[in-house]
């Protein structure tokens, strides 16, 4: 692992640690920031699949479901209900106002869950000189 990435996984912990994030509830977080669009059950078998490749990581699918239970408790993340998956997207929101119509049922980012985002992205920026959040086409 380079210097800088090393670095950059120090001030996330940190950063997550700050806002009692576990490794599991991370990685929704993840998920979400690059907007794989689908319900938290599927989600949950998604990320199972997407993190094999991380032979560090060992959580089952409940786990997964805990922790989306989790950071919707926590006020961090929150499912789409069918008023909220209307164009244009809030500002706080991972969707484009292009792909939100339809997306009930679906998690997102609350305003709290979005400035942890920005936050992790700041410290991202820091050590790679680019942002782990990209900016909206409406921004």
């Amino acid at each position: 692992m380079s210097r800088k990435g090393s670095s950059y996984d120090r001030a996330k912990q940190l950063i997550l640690a700050k806002h009692s994030v576990s490794a599991a509830e991370w990685h929704v977080l993840e998920i979400v920031r690059l907007q794989v669009p689908l319900p938290p059950d599927e989600l949950a078998k998604f990320l199972i699949a997407y993190m094999e490749t991380s032979p560090d990581t060992h959580f089952t699918a409940a786990d997964y479901t805990r922790a989306m239970e989790s950071l919707v408790e926590k006020g961090l993340l929150y499912v789409l209900a069918f008023a909220d998956a209307v164009s244009p997207a809030p500002p706080y929101s991972a969707w484009d106002d292009d792909v939100i119509d339809g997306l009930e049922g679906k998690l997102d980012f609350t305003p709290a869950g979005y400035a942890l985002m920005e936050e992790l992205s700041s410290a991202y920026e820091a050590h790679y000189d680019r942002p782990l959040l990209r900016k909206k086409p409406s921004q």
